[in-house]
């Protein structure tokens, strides 16, 4: 997956997934990547940095180990932490030129081009929640209902949620009808 040069702005313009998608597609079909398994098989650098990554990996999950597991690891802050390191040796890579990225600290043309951002129209939006509206409507409201409530006791309980989530999804619930049950007995992660 490429992603469109906008989408950190938004939902990205037709152009901009239009390149996107013909960046990929351009790999796809000119280079032939696609037509054997592994086409960078036995490449000694590509060897030598997945060994890096795996042994990167089996440590970090040592330390996560260490710490008590993931929840304590979030209550500690680790992964919030980590993060927030990791972005500032990459900042700091940038400014010093040690990492390239073509058209931020590389290759920058002298005059930057206004982007471009998809403006969504908010008649769209009104409309979207009329859909909504009429959706609910007219669904059998007695199913939606026992089936988030038999969401809920499964999330009380030890029970996979899948096939729940799964069985208030055929009644008709919604995503945000879904994700407010499991709310209600999970909460909000607060740090």
């Amino acid at each position: 997956h490429t992603n469109s040069r906008d989408e950190a702005l938004g939902l990205p313009t037709d152009e901009s997934a239009t390149i996107a998608l013909r960046t990929q597609q351009l790999i796809a079909e000119e280079s032939g990547v696609t037509h054997t398994i592994d086409p960078l098989a036995g490449s000694y650098t590509i060897e030598k940095e997945t060994a890096r990554i795996v042994e990167g990996a089996k440590a970090l999950i040592q330390k996560i180990d260490d710490i008590g597991g993931s929840i304590q690891a979030i209550d500690k802050q680790f992964f919030q932490n980590a993060i927030a390191e990791r972005a500032y040796e990459f900042a700091s890579r940038l400014e010093t030129g040690e990492q390239k990225i073509v058209g931020v600290n590389a290759y920058q043309t002298e005059e930057a081009k206004a982007q471009d951002i998809l403006k969504v129209d908010p008649a769209l939006e009104k409309e979207q929640c009329d859909r909504l509206q009429a959706f609910r409507q007219n669904r059998d409201q007695g199913a939606t209902t026992q089936a988030l409530a038999q969401l809920k006791t499964a999330a009380q309980g030890q029970d996979n949620l899948m096939p729940h989530i799964i069985q208030a999804a055929n009644a008709h619930a919604t995503l945000g009808e879904i994700a407010h049950t499991l709310r209600g007995v999970f909460g909000l992660y607060q740090p």
